[in-house]
């Protein structure tokens, strides 16, 4: 409430740590992060916002910073009547053991509340089964600005823009230059290099070492930290299409942690590069139902929709996103080649003209109408061939989609060309090749049928976990 941003991370990030801790109460499901975070400036009443969540009870509340103290306020409310159940003030000296010490009161409050029906005693009692069990002290530094630093990390990691990223790394490599033993923030640099080859032209061998380091160091420190498994199993499959180890620290991950939204997205991804798609749609919905407004995880669940023949349905999880993000790259891609599939191609070509102008593509939306021609006009496919690659040579789409569009206007050889090409080019985007949009178009051509049996999938795949629900 101070209107300074510094403050705003710190607010964000005592949200976060404070929704991993009620994560941590048995029974208790909490939605996740992005689903929160998106409505906290909205107008809604309780009520939609508790339905939109798809939960019963919402924990709202504010952080206010003066100086070198720090208050916080919380209440938690019944969604279904606005009845509340608990609401409690903390004022403190800030320092970083405090930041834990009201996470982990507020924490065993809620827990208790919610439990039990019963409030703490007093604002300076922390409630039974607070510190140790809600918020583990390997996850905690006694440098406020290392930990304000890696929550600003955070933020700009969640962007996932080329920016934000390499501002995200920025900070988390400062947090450690305060404690080399703060294991979010080796988790959260892990997380940024992994993401950079993705979504800039940061080189994909440089960040797959140094993702791979950084989340062994993380496990090193606390063999337990369910997101540095997840981060190391994403790394070690995309990078290095390490398929039995990656299934492995998957299943350790999941085994600690199955409410963590993000590392079940991953592992979708990671069951549709094995060509699983039904598993991996079930952990894409696991992935949305825990963390329903994230427009990456939303867009996710439509792609491998799509892959498996379902793009309806996949289109009406894109546009949900879209109407969430309405300037999401990803989104507004994978929007555009579903329309186009199914022929719908003037809206494929809105699409198309959007995703160029919010990319700054240099005369994107003449060249996405191009693009759409080719798809139109059997005898304007060179030229719209010839544009896409171009797109793909400037770094302005990702070699896979290429692949899409150019099979789409029935420029087999060339997609195979592309998809050869991606060995050399950018090997990252291999483990995408079981889940291209036309994978079942190219299966028994010779050239994509040997691309496949490169990736070195064991015979059989490693078996998909379990659902844990």
């Amino acid at each position: 409430m101070s209107g300074n941003e510094v403050d705003a991370y710190f607010a964000d990030g005592l949200s976060e740590e404070l929704l991993y801790a009620l994560t941590r109460v048995p029974g208790l499901r909490v939605a996740g992060r992005s689903s929160s975070f998106s409505l906290r400036y909205s107008n809604l009443d309780l009520k939609t916002i508790a339905d939109t969540l798809g939960v019963e009870t919402v924990l709202e509340g504010s952080v206010r910073r003066s100086g070198g103290r720090v208050r916080v306020t919380a209440q938690l409310i019944e969604a279904e009547d606005g009845f509340h159940l608990w609401s409690q003030d903390w004022e403190r000296e800030l320092t970083a053991d405090n930041v834990f010490e009201i996470q982990d009161e507020i924490a065993g409050a809620v827990a208790l509340a919610m439990v039990t029906g019963e409030e703490p005693t007093g604002a300076d009692q922390p409630a039974e089964g607070g510190a140790s069990v809600l918020v583990p002290a390997s996850v905690r530094t006694s440098d406020l600005d290392a930990y304000e630093l890696y929550l600003a990390g955070r933020h700009h990691w969640s962007a996932r823009t080329p920016q934000g990223l390499e501002e995200a790394k920025r900070l988390f490599e400062e947090a450690l230059e305060r404690d080399s033993l703060y294991v979010p923030a080796w988790v959260g640099l892990s997380a940024a290099y992994n993401a950079l080859p993705w979504y800039s032209d940061y080189p994909a061998e440089e960040a797959a070492e140094r993702s791979r380091s950084a989340a062994e160091r993380a496990l090193q420190l606390d063999p337990g930290n369910a997101e540095a498994l997840y981060t190391l199993a994403v790394t070690i499959f995309e990078f290095e299409l390490a398929w039995e180890e990656s299934a492995r620290l998957f299943e350790q991950a999941i085994a600690l942690d199955p409410t963590y939204s993000q590392g079940l997205s991953w592992y979708c991804f990671f069951l549709a590069g094995l060509g699983s798609w039904d598993e991996a749609i079930r952990w894409c919905e696991r992935s949305v139902e825990l963390d329903p407004l994230r427009v990456h995880h939303l867009t996710q669940l439509g792609e491998i929709l799509m892959v498996s023949g379902r793009y309806e349905e996949a289109l009406r999880h894109i546009s949900q996103a879209l109407a969430l993000q309405p300037e999401f790259p990803y989104g507004n891609m994978l929007m555009t080649l579903g329309l186009a599939a199914l022929g719908r191609l003037d809206e494929a070509e809105a699409s198309l003209r959007l995703y160029a102008r919010d990319s700054g593509i240099p005369g994107g939306e003449s060249a996405a109408s191009t693009i759409i021609g080719g798809l139109r006009d059997p005898s304007l496919r060179d030229a719209a061939a010839a544009e896409i690659l171009t797109w793909l040579e400037r770094g302005e789409a990702q070699a896979y989609w290429v692949v899409d569009w150019l099979e789409l206007m029935g420029e087999r050889e060339q997609a195979l060309d592309v998809v050869d090409r991606m060995f050399e080019t950018s090997p990252h985007e291999l483990s995408s090749l079981n889940s291209l949009l036309v994978t079942d178009a190219l299966r028994g051509e010779p050239r994509f049928d040997a691309a496949i049996a490169a990736l070195g999938i064991p015979d059989p795949p490693p078996a998909s976990v379990p659902v844990p629900w």
